[in-house]
């Protein structure tokens, strides 16, 4: 019986397979996700940008991709697939450069296989596993409340939208990346990206802590949910629109903690130490999750800054994508991918590389410490997920005599 979380990095091969071995941890695993951005090199900003999530578990693979093209026509594009747990889209002309067919958790490692190749992108991930973890992948709309066929009671949910049905393409880049758990009243939160088609105005993102999907449009939600129950077979949220969802539901069998909520970055000199939220019990892994805003509602004409993030105690590495889109230059659309810090962003693109990056440290307590360096003086929102370690069993030692 167990509950294991791995957080990770590879890149897409050529051809081939990807192999990511699980063999330390004893039991199999359950469910992935998957996230990345146009970056294929580590910790250097490339050129237009990417932003896309994928899910997998019981042969049920989702992802979702936004992006935007950078010193060309600005087009912005979103797409989603049910095919394929990796949606690398090229910003430039919209083709599906990396996609997968199948994805195989066995005893020891998960398998991914491809159907499309692209060699050198960077895929950031987090992987669940043990006897104790249940996993589903979903697709809804959000009018669809509630929403049943889970088979159990979800611990935690992981939502992505991109204002749009699966797998339809089109112009005009959403983004929305929430999680939710019930910890005796439901937590949740949410953060939004907005990038409009051949118009520089229409740019921005936002991180709301009430919300836990949603779709914003310049400077106003054209519609959001929030969940209200997570029940035996399912979920129910309010808030309706014809937009689908993809979801990973997670259940650990009682085996460990869970932790969702949101906190502001330390504004201290760098480097600064800022501890995390009290947390349930000492974490094994910690997600973190920001649009790089200093308000929890959209602003006209902001840039749009979203950057995801994972750290576990077992690797003592964080895995991070970031992608930039400046209001007011149309060159400036940016992503960039790091496997050795937890968190980066910018406020202000036109600044070279990053303003703050977390690097994780050890986890040693329920309030594990981050290090921000370089830092900046913005407060901004960031939003976190946080899975307990295991109690460990207490041993007998029989003396002999």
């Amino acid at each position: 019986m167990s509950v294991w979380v791995k957080t990770g990095t590879f890149t897409t091969p050529a051809s081939g397979t990807t192999v990511l071995d699980t063999s330390y941890h004893g039991e199999g695993p359950v469910a992935i996700h998957m996230w990345g951005s146009w970056a294929n090199s580590n910790d250097s900003n490339r050129a237009n940008a990417l932003s896309w999530h994928g899910f997998a578990a019981g042969g049920v693979y989702r992802s979702l991709a936004i992006t935007s093209q950078s010193a060309g026509s600005n087009n912005t594009q979103r797409q989603g697939s049910n095919t394929s747990a990796i949606l690398v889209m090229d910003p430039a002309d919209n083709s599906l450069d990396v996609l997968t067919t199948a994805i195989a958790f066995n005893n020891g490692d998960i398998t991914i296989t491809y159907g499309t190749f692209a060699a050198g992108f960077i895929v950031h991930y987090v992987i669940f596993g043990g006897s104790d973890v249940t996993a589903s992948v979903r697709e809804h709309t959000a009018s669809s409340t509630p929403h049943t066929g889970v088979g159990f009671t979800s611990d935690l949910i992981i939502f992505v939208c991109n204002g749009n049905a699966i797998p339809a393409a089109s112009i005009h880049a959403y983004q929305s990346f929430g999680v939710a758990t019930d910890d005796g009243g439901i937590n949740q939160f949410c953060h939004f990206a907005y990038m409009g088609d051949d118009d520089l105005d229409s740019i921005g993102s936002a991180l709301t802590p009430t919300d836990n999907a949603g779709q914003y449009n310049v400077d106003f939600p054209n519609w959001t949910t929030q969940i209200t129950v997570i029940g035996s077979d399912g979920y129910s949220w309010t808030g309706s629109n014809a937009d689908e969802l993809i979801s990973l539901c997670l259940n650990f069998n009682g085996a460990v903690t869970v932790d969702v909520g949101t906190f502001t970055k330390s504004t201290g000199g760098a480097p600064a130490t800022q501890a995390l939220p009290t947390l349930n019990a000492v974490p094994q892994m910690y997600f973190l999750s920001t649009s790089s805003e200093t308000t929890v509602t959209i602003a006209t004409n902001r840039d749009c800054r979203i950057a995801h993030g994972g750290y576990d105690h077992f690797s003592q590495a964080g895995h991070c994508s970031m992608l930039t889109r400046d209001n007011s230059t149309a060159t400036d659309a940016h992503s960039r991918s790091n496997d050795s810090e937890t968190l980066q962003h910018s406020q202000n693109l036109n600044v070279s590389g990053v303003q703050s990056s977390a690097t994780s440290q050890q986890i040693v307590d329920t309030t594990p410490d981050l290090e921000w360096s370089p830092n900046t003086g913005n407060a901004e929102h960031i939003g976190y997920y946080a899975i307990g370690q295991e109690a460990t069993p207490v041993k007998t030692v029989q003396m002999m005599c």
